[in-house]
């Protein structure tokens, strides 16, 4: 039987995807839209985009000033999402559940 690897995400270890995807959804339900992340849940997003996603190079590009909860974009209506604030002031979006999967958006 294989053994089970944990996930470490800026030393936060999760036993399951599972975990971390709830982990990640209480997260997001803790804001309000346009409210910026806290320092420490900055840090663990900041990690996830880059150690998870398939485009983390992408989503950080020169570098994260700050991440906010936001209404995401259409299709989505009525949903929120994290966007990343990069230093440059440009914004882009991300999905923690494409992280678990390693997606694209």
């Amino acid at each position: 039987m294989a053994r089970v690897q944990e996930i470490n995400i800026a030393g936060v270890c999760f036993k399951t995807k599972a975990a971390l995807k709830a982990f990640c959804k209480e997260m997001l339900g803790r804001y309000s839209d346009q409210q910026t992340v806290n320092a420490e849940d900055f840090k663990f997003l900041v990690a996830l985009v880059q150690q998870r996603h398939s485009h983390g190079a992408e989503k950080i590009g020169c570098g994260a000033a700050r991440i906010f909860k936001a209404p995401a974009p259409p299709p989505n209506y009525g949903t929120s999402c994290f966007w990343i604030e990069r230093i440059d002031g440009t914004v882009e979006r991300f999905s923690y559940i494409n992280c678990l999967k390693g997606g694209a958006e």
